[in-house]
């Protein structure tokens, strides 16, 4: 079985690079251009977030996980900002719930782990003998956890939904790095024929790169620590 994943509190208008970054990337020092770049980054941060296959700004989780008797409850979205609630099963009102003390957090990796384990959640079959059935574990333990990026924009100072009170970026600058490169390119491009690859003008010929819904490759390069594993 795989984690149910709720998500309490979503990020809206997810930008991984500021506007003001990438008009300076781009030499532009005006603002005929805003609603347009702004346009811009917002798809190239959804295209980002595709690519890497997880979601990087920071949001607010409940999650019911099954375990496989190890000491690690891997989370489903990382980095962690903070973990809220714990409960050794999916009652909120009547489980128990775990304090602080009682297992260690790995942020950057997204776990958490407790000296004991975590029971495994396995369904037997029965039969003339009981044994166990392959992939059918039941989620059992509930988390309540922030994780994600804080980014270049930063967070509302009043907000601690994520269980922090901290609003600097924290946003890896090579994810930034790669949406300004992108916005770069769909920038230079925006008013080329999506289907010309190349063109000669007298001595002068130049040649694009086939258009394929792939990212640039420096820009793919950037990303490709942060992809999502799980």
């Amino acid at each position: 079985m795989n984690a149910i994943v709720t998500v309490l509190t979503s990020a809206t208008g997810v930008m991984l690079a500021s506007l003001a970054d990438v008009k300076d990337a781009l030499d532009i020092t005006d603002d005929r251009y805003d609603e347009t770049l702004t346009r811009f980054i917002k798809r190239a941060s959804g295209r980002i977030e595709t690519h890497v296959g997880r979601t990087l700004a920071v949001q607010t989780y409940q999650s019911v996980l099954p375990a496989y008797g190890r000491k690690r409850l891997t989370l489903p979205a990382y980095p962690v900002r903070a973990v809220l609630r714990v409960f050794e099963g999916t009652d909120t009102g009547t489980e128990n719930e775990l304090t602080s003390t009682d297992y260690h957090l790995n942020k950057e990796a997204g776990f958490i782990e407790r000296d004991e384990g975590w029971a495994w959640t396995l369904q037997a079959k029965p039969d003339v003998i009981t044994f166990p059935e392959p992939s059918q574990e039941y989620g059992k333990y509930l988390v309540e956890f922030g994780a994600g990026y804080i980014l270049p924009a930063g967070k509302d100072s009043g907000s601690t939904d994520d269980g922090t009170t901290s609003t600097g970026q924290t946003l890896p600058q090579d994810i930034e790095d790669a949406c300004i490169g992108l916005v770069r390119s769909m920038w230079h491009s925006r008013k080329r024929e999506t289907d010309l690859v190349s063109k000669k003008v007298g001595d002068i010929a130049l040649t694009w790169q086939a258009q394929t819904g792939e990212l640039p490759d420096s820009v793919m390069a950037m990303l490709a620590p942060y992809r999502s594993v799980i």
